[in-house]
């Protein structure tokens, strides 16, 4: 994992949008599936470059709150940056999971079918994904069980599903998720963004870089143990 820190925050944004603009770049015309993070991480979009042609571009949320306000869904921001509108323009496609669903599981078996069924189509294809943390080490919907590392295990380590849908009550004011499992993450992201600013941020990062801990603890730990993932950062210093 490499790490970019700056201390500058709107200039972190920019280079993180820029590395993003790189890596799909990268990839050409070959079909590519891209999974957004919700919160600060979305702030980057406004620096990442459109291509100019993006109809082999699918688009989609790394994981999604079970909520009947609109605000609070993370497809419903995602689809209020500027990128999605301008890539959208150019033929670019989206899982959508702005719509109501009856449950959690419901949500998460229909984007569980819908990145199969792109992994399947397009055999040639990457996914990128960007990534945010929370103050508590959270990472992609998924919450931190230092107390159960067993149920975090049987919630996110199920190596049959990419998609989880669980119940996050004590863990977060939103806790009816849709989150990517950790085997989907390592096995299938095959380049990464990951934005973290801010001081309360510090204590998790500190976490995630040291070479003991337990992803049950901190999940944003994943990052460690993924291919190709870029840190930008202004919550800690580096060398």
């Amino acid at each position: 994992m490499e790490i970019v820190r700056n201390p500058n925050e709107e200039t972190l944004k920019q280079e993180a949008g820029t590395y993003l603009s790189s890596l799909i770049a990268k990839e050409g015309n070959a079909p590519l599936l891209i999974l957004f993070s919700s919160g600060s991480a979305l702030e980057i979009l406004s620096y990442a470059a459109t291509p100019e042609d993006t109809s082999n571009l699918t688009l989609g949320v790394l994981d999604e709150r079970f909520t009947k306000n609109p605000k609070e869904n993370n497809c419903v921001s995602l689809k209020e940056t500027s990128f999605y509108k301008n890539v959208v323009i150019g033929g670019a496609r989206i899982i959508d999971t702005s719509m109501r669903f009856e449950r959690v599981e419901t949500l998460a078996e229909t984007m569980n079918s819908a990145w199969e069924k792109w992994i399947k189509e397009n055999p040639g294809g990457h996914i990128l994904a960007t990534f945010g943390m929370g103050a508590d080490g959270h990472t992609s919907g998924i919450m931190p069980y230092p107390e159960d590392s067993g149920m975090f295990d049987i919630l996110f380590e199920d190596e049959r599903k990419a998609v989880v849908g669980y119940d996050a009550r004590g863990k977060n004011p939103i806790p009816l998720r849709a989150t990517s499992t950790l085997p989907f993450l390592r096995t299938h992201i095959t380049g990464g963004v990951v934005y973290i600013a801010g001081e309360n941020k510090r204590p998790a990062l500190e976490r995630v870089l040291c070479d003991t801990g337990t992803i049950a603890e901190t999940p944003a730990r994943i990052f460690k143990e993924m291919k190709s993932i870029r840190l930008f950062t202004n919550s800690i210093e580096t060398n």
